[in-house]
């Protein structure tokens, strides 16, 4: 008799890992074969299988591309003589599950031209056609767009097609012209630009367009500082004004429980205990001297003394994200803060030369890598953006080389994000229409003098 064991397939389907499929051999067996990995009776790989193979070895089948094709789908192998089970199958459920297997693909701009007010182009991805593009525009190095996409569309050799415009607007255009650059969410680097100057443009009219690009980011800058002046006047106002409303509260309790008091001692009357609304106003008065006296006594030394901890932690409840953030919000891993298109952070100790900073992100809109471009005032500096530690999901850190630490310090810290959108935009987004871009959970200043020791502000 035949053992049913040796009628089987000698291989059959284990696992998968990037850009391959793994196959596990069941028994010992010579095999001359080609197996082929399907996907909807489109070939994605190909392997060929020749000599002897012993049991549990592994071989793997590479897939080098995904087509664009409906999902769920299933991954299916055939091969000319039977070397696997017809039935195997590995189910692909989502676009992150086609990523994982292939990567994200390499978007390639094909066409991208000016036309008719609009910014309009044709890109492939030949890798990935199961992953939809999240792309936006960089104009005149400054402001940035996002890029409307179309549905892609099968491409008859794998991976996938597909157009995108941007509208461009009056205010975007120089004396000179503008210049544009197309950024895809994964990608580093832009995948195209364009410029557009006038017709008698030479090496004076480009640097022209490059010199108005660059007043056009000190003109946002100092709109963005006198804005987060006039939002800090506004808050000291305020607390001048409650400090001089409990202070007129105190003195007229004093003064009419005197004239009181001063009554009733000449009718001869025992003295009566003070009014209990009066006696509310003098607790208030003296609990606001309290806490500014406390606010006085916890400031962070200025000159980098001995007593300045090296590290200063601002919540995200501080008054110091003062400009380009949402109310603080809370999870049940802690509290977090939507920040817009740009935001701004104060410095705790701007007399402090500066050796680097972190910035923990909770969330991410519409990406899965932050994009950022970060400013301490004028200056830009380069970060460094690793995956966090949950529940945080990035962690941005920028280090100065000491030879270019400034010996001066710096004002604020500007963070502006290259990407962002609103939820009611999106399906099943609801009503909200913030423009939400990184959500932060921590920000640390570390300092280049003072004791080893992280200090948490909280206003």
């Amino acid at each position: 008799m035949t053992n049913s064991s040796e009628t089987e397939p000698p291989f059959q389907l284990e696992g998968s890992l990037f850009q391959q499929l793994t196959l596990r051999c069941v028994r010992d067996c010579q095999v001359d074969d080609v197996v082929s990995a399907y996907i909807l009776g489109i070939q994605i790989g190909q392997l060929t299988l020749q000599g002897g193979f012993r049991a549990g070895e592994l071989v793997s089948i590479p897939v080098s591309y995904l087509p664009m094709v409906d999902l769920p789908a299933t991954i299916r192998l055939g091969s000319t003589r039977g070397s696997v089970r017809e039935g195997d199958g590995l189910v692909l459920k989502t676009p992150d599950a086609a990523e994982q297997l292939v990567g994200p693909g390499e978007v390639k701009v094909e066409q991208f031209d000016f036309n008719q007010g609009m910014l309009r182009g044709f890109a492939i991805n030949r890798i990935n056609g199961l992953r939809s593009p999240v792309m936006f525009v960089r104009i005149n190095g400054l402001f940035t767009r996002q890029v409307a996409v179309d549905r892609p569309r099968l491409l008859d050799e794998g991976g996938c097609s597909f157009s995108f415009a941007v509208q461009l607007y009056l205010t975007d255009f120089g004396s000179s012209g503008f210049h544009a650059d197309l950024y895809v969410v994964g990608q580093e680097a832009p995948v195209a630009s364009f410029q557009y100057v006038r017709a008698e443009s030479g090496a004076l009219t480009r640097q022209m367009l490059e010199l108005e690009g660059k007043l056009a980011q000190v003109q946002q800058m100092a709109s963005l500082q006198i804005a987060n002046l006039g939002a800090d006047f506004r808050q000291q106002v305020a607390a001048q004004q409650q400090r001089v409303d409990a202070f007129i509260d105190y003195a007229s309790c004093l003064l009419f429980d005197q004239v009181a008091s001063d009554a009733i001692l000449g009718a001869g009357e025992p003295v009566l205990e003070p009014d209990p609304e009066m006696s509310r106003k003098i607790a208030d008065f003296r609990a606001l001297i309290a806490s500014a006296t406390q606010e006085a006594d916890a400031a962070v030394p200025e000159a980098g003394g001995g007593n300045a901890p090296r590290g200063l932690r601002l919540s995200v409840r501080s008054n110091r994200l003062n400009f380009g953030w949402y109310d603080a919000e809370t999870d049940a891993h802690g509290d977090f803060r939507w920040m817009g298109q740009s935001g701004m952070v104060l410095n705790p100790a701007p007399n402090r030369p500066l050796h680097g900073f972190t910035i923990q992100l909770r969330h991410l809109f519409k990406a899965d890598k932050p994009m950022l471009r970060l400013f301490l005032d004028s200056r830009e500096v380069e970060a460094v953006i690793v995956p966090g530690s949950a529940p945080n999901v990035a962690c941005v850190t920028a280090t100065l080389p000491p030879d270019e630490l400034p010996r001066e310090g710096f004002q604020t810290l500007r963070i502006d994000s290259f990407i962002a959108g609103r939820p009611a935009d999106e399906e099943n987004g609801g009503a909200d229409q913030r423009l939400l871009s990184i959500a932060v959970s921590e920000i640390v200043f570390n300092y280049a003098s003072g004791e080893d020791a992280v200090q948490t502000i909280v206003d």
